[in-house]
């Protein structure tokens, strides 16, 4: 029997919700901030610095943060995914002094297994779709 009025004791109210959200905000917020506090910083010039920091997550080697929001780890791959992208002379050179495996060409290349995308024709995509439907 349904009755108005009563709240169902297993489901969390707004303000319950509200309050969740807010603490996991702040445990976020301390993680981040004890990171930041772990940071040392290398000048690259007068208007640009990078921060490095210690493995924080399992499997994750030093790495470096640009100001641009990009990552760099010691072996000179991309960190925290993304695309590939190629760094000033200012700041390979910062990272070499720090003792980064940069590249010549300073090109960063996404960490793991380089990922290759591939674009198929749309006949060959319908092609391969007839002879799929008539073998299965």
């Amino acid at each position: 029997m349904k009755m108005k009025g009563i709240l169902n004791p297993n489901r969390p109210t707004r303000a319950k919700r509200l309050i969740k959200g807010l603490s996991e905000f702040a445990a976020e917020r301390e993680a981040a901030q004890r990171v930041e506090e772990g940071r040392k910083y290398i000048e690259v010039s007068n208007h640009e610095r990078i921060g490095i920091d210690q493995p924080h997550a399992p499997n994750q080697e030093v790495h470096a943060h640009l100001e641009n929001g990009r990552a760099v780890t010691k072996s000179g791959k991309r960190s925290h995914g993304g695309e590939p992208f190629t760094l000033s002379r200012a700041q390979a050179a910062a990272l070499r002094k720090a003792n980064f495996k940069i590249p010549d060409n300073r090109l960063i290349e996404s960490e793991g297994q380089p990922k290759v995308t591939v674009r198929l024709d749309p006949a060959l995509i319908e092609l391969l779709n007839e002879m799929k439907k008539s073998l299965g």
